[in-house]
């Protein structure tokens, strides 16, 4: 076919669409306009959230000595329970916690925070107060009221609110380095709880070492009365020694896992939604989804004549 047959074809057809398009404008226009009030309404309901962050970086734990005697030893070592992995298995460790529901269920049985994490819609800035949404839990009753069908309660299960807060809480690791952040209705709430979420991991890990390292010290003093061989109850006696330094370590250092570089602020400024840019995209749908109609319209009336 001549290049100038296929050109005219082409501008046919794109003039064929056009004028499809400009007759049926209104029902663009209409659904157009529609979508747009629409997603005005849509992004004035929605409440803001905020997103308090942290920095953290690892407390140095491990001494250049313990690491030796534990090579040194390492058979004795793994059976009294003695780690080989150092400082950075041990931030690797805090933060899967950090991650796992295990962690979230602490929070949850130490600091009732259930309510505000699952039926919170909102926050008054001027009274500081929290918006619970009626149909999940009742304020004066203090019962989740929400109909479910089961498995599921009225009261939400661990396994759903870990859901809630794995999109609220995020943990980025770059090296030696730990960033976390947390997003809630409240600013007040988001530093709390990020405050409460360092403070718990220190704690966590620090009772769960010192447990671990009195279990190997209690095993070890056991191998000292055992052994014959002065070489071992030298080396045994100095792993003792370093098993009691890190209970002493772990007893005055609050900052056991993590140590903070930049708190978490109460945050200032919302971090969401960005109602412009849903306003945009549903106006855009709605133009969409009118354009299709036109097309569809024509297409069954063409279909039709034939």
């Amino acid at each position: 076919m001549p290049e100038n047959t296929q050109s005219n074809l082409v501008m046919v057809n794109v003039g064929d669409l056009m004028g499809t398009l400009w007759s049926g404008k209104w029902i663009i226009a209409v659904f157009t306009a529609v979508f747009a009030a629409g997603s005005v309404w849509y992004a004035l309901s929605l409440s803001n959230f905020y997103t308090s962050t942290a920095r953290l970086t690892q407390a140095e734990q491990s001494s250049n000595s313990l690491s030796s005697l534990v090579q040194q030893y390492s058979g004795l070592a793994s059976v009294a329970g003695l780690s080989l992995g150092g400082d950075d298995e041990q931030i690797g460790y805090a933060i899967e916690v950090l991650q796992s529901r295990r962690f979230l269920q602490i929070l949850l049985d130490k600091y009732d925070i259930l309510v505000p994490l699952m039926a919170a819609d909102g926050w008054d800035p001027e009274s500081n107060e929290l918006s619970i949404d009626p149909r999940l839990y009742d304020v004066e009753t203090r019962e989740w009221v929400r109909e479910v069908r089961p498995p599921f309660s009225a009261k939400p299960s661990l396994e759903e609110a870990y859901e809630v807060w794995q999109t609220a809480f995020k943990v980025n690791r770059s090296g030696t380095f730990v960033s976390l952040s947390l997003q809630h209705f409240s600013p007040h709430l988001t530093q709390d709880w990020l405050s409460t979420v360092i403070m718990e991991i220190n704690s966590f890990v620090k009772a769960q070492e010192v447990e671990e390292a009195e279990r190997s010290i209690n095993y070890l003093i056991e191998e000292v009365e055992r052994t014959k061989v002065a070489e071992s109850k030298t080396l045994l006696y100095d792993l003792i020694q370093r098993q009691t330094e890190t209970i002493m370590l772990a007893n005055v250092r609050d900052e056991y896992v993590f140590k903070t570089i930049d708190p978490p602020l109460v945050p200032l400024e919302k971090t969401g939604p960005s109602r412009s840019l849903l306003c945009i995209v549903i106006t855009l749908i709605g133009a969409a989804l009118g354009t299709m109609i036109v097309l569809l319209r024509n297409y069954l009336a063409a279909g039709s004549r034939d």
